[in-house]
């Protein structure tokens, strides 16, 4: 449990590492607005966290969003520019949960509560082309990213 653990932060690392440092920001780059809807096993995914990074020749850094209780997201970008630059993006997909299946209370750190990934680590592999998604002029609305837990 503790080596996914630690590949899972491994990858959430990474992405965090790759969204920092001197890339452009929203301001030096148009954003398209993002949204849509996550599905684990069919069913409105609440409480996960939503990347998109860049592929390819794609610009800009990582963006990021939470699900709603619907499952809903809206993508927000590192200085809080709502959206995404007009490319390919990979998306990752994470939520932490307690080894009782329960949210990590406040206060405390996955580590602490020895807290697990619940998305299989098929859909985290970078250069596969599960969950990627190209963004055109003018956003995309209507996205709709299948998780399935076998």
């Amino acid at each position: 449990m503790l080596a996914r653990w630690l590949m899972t932060g491994t990858v959430i690392l990474e992405l965090a590492t790759l969204g920092c440092g001197g890339a452009a920001t929203a301001k030096a780059l148009d954003l398209e607005p993002v949204s849509g809807m996550v599905k684990f096993d069919g069913k409105p995914f609440a409480g996960a966290s939503v990347a998109f990074m860049p592929r390819g020749t794609t610009a800009g850094q990582v963006a990021v969003s939470v699900t709603d209780a619907e499952g809903k997201f809206e993508m927000v970008y590192p200085d809080g520019g709502k959206g995404v630059p007009v490319g390919e993006y990979k998306v990752y997909i994470s939520k932490l949960l307690t080894p009782s299946g329960d949210p990590i209370p406040e206060g405390k750190t996955a580590a602490d509560v020895e807290a697990k990934d619940i998305v299989p680590m098929r859909y985290k592999k970078p250069d596969d082309l599960i969950n990627v998604v190209s963004i055109p002029a003018g956003g995309k609305s209507d996205l709709v990213i299948e998780i399935m837990s076998k």
